[in-house]
């Protein structure tokens, strides 16, 4: 098998995770944990 950058592929999973949370938090009008908040760069 071919080796994967698995950084890059676990951090993209988790960025792309949290913004899916995020679109269904808002669709079903419910808030956002404030860890899955995109702003949070603190």
């Amino acid at each position: 098998p071919t080796r994967m950058p698995y950084a890059r592929a676990i951090s993209t999973v988790d960025y792309l995770s949290s913004v899916l949370s995020r679109l269904v938090a808002e669709l079903y009008g419910r808030e956002t944990p404030i860890e899955l908040t995109l702003d949070n760069t603190n």
